[in-house]
């Protein structure tokens, strides 16, 4: 009767053992599939970000290629504006002779011509 009991016990024992790594193995499962879970949504969200910077890179060399060229357009707005300007000063210079070069010019002859 003493070694029944002991086997009772000795069986329950196990029983309980088996239990255990039944809830130990099932927690294992369970923790590999939330490690792959997580290790997919990482995947997921590294790949957005990856083409979320190339999107951005994108953007930067159009926005650098468009700044580049209105640099370019601005210098030559400004290359033809000055351009314009000294051709218009030439043409008022010949059209209009400075009355200051005139008087100074002719003032020193013509005075030294008008006191003789």
């Amino acid at each position: 009767a003493h070694s029944c009991a002991q086997r009772h016990a000795l069986g329950g024992t196990l029983g309980d053992a088996d239990d255990s790594l039944a809830r130990a193995i099932s927690a294992a499962r369970a923790g590999e599939l939330a490690l792959e879970d997580a290790a997919v949504e990482a995947e997921l969200r590294t790949r957005r970000a990856e083409g979320l910077a190339k999107e951005l890179q994108r953007s930067l060399r159009d926005e650098v290629a468009a700044c580049s060229a209105a640099r370019a357009e601005t210098e030559c707005v400004h290359k033809t504006n000055r351009q314009l300007e000294r051709a218009l000063d030439e043409r008022l210079a010949a059209d209009h002779p400075a009355p200051a070069r005139q008087r100074s010019a002719g003032g020193s002859a013509g005075g030294g011509g008008g006191a003789a």
